[in-house]
């Protein structure tokens, strides 16, 4: 019992301190560039976090990345992110568990692939809910296109570094 509480702080401590560190770079070092576009590190963070470690991690992770989130980007409260990494974390790490049984890089990919048009969902609805009105035209070119790239990269780069942390994690 004492172990499996120790276990439970450590994974707490640890998938906080990664969230904040992937919110701060997120946010302030890749905010700073002129690009339009902000590569979703905290949204690549959630998908291997809960490929690895399920369900229920995931859709805790994804509630706490999501208020972080939140909170750095915007000055005028909590909106629907939060609610969108839980159902994200969630759908991950239930479908990692259902239907992929070995927890390859393959696997991993078709995740990735899966996720894509979510988050491109909940970038537009974002710009519709901060300005209320959301101009097609050049949309997909100059916002959603370059940012699926940004995002793809960052999930596969971070990829190794989190199925080790979760590993670790694991033991």
């Amino acid at each position: 019992m004492k172990q499996e509480r120790v276990r439970l702080w450590k994974n707490i401590i640890a998938l906080a301190v990664v969230s904040a560190v992937v919110g701060v770079v997120q946010v302030e070092f890749f905010g700073r560039f002129g690009w339009g576009f902000v590569p979703d590190l905290a949204f690549a963070t959630l998908m291997c976090v809960s490929f690895y470690l399920g369900r229920e991690t995931g859709a805790a992770l994804g509630i706490g990345l999501g208020v972080l989130m939140e909170a750095l980007t915007r000055a005028d409260g909590v909106h629907i992110l939060p609610t969108v990494y839980l159902f994200c974390g969630f759908l991950c790490g239930q479908a990692a568990r259902g239907r992929f049984t070995e927890r390859s890089f393959v696997n991993y990919l078709l995740v990735v692939a899966a996720s894509m048009p979510v988050h491109a969902g909940v970038t537009v609805l974002q710009l519709a809910l901060r300005y209320g009105n959301v101009r097609v035209e050049g949309l997909f070119t100059r916002l959603l296109l370059p940012e699926a790239a940004a995002l793809a990269a960052a999930m596969i780069l971070l990829y190794f570094p989190l199925k080790q942390l979760c590993r670790w994690l694991k033991m």
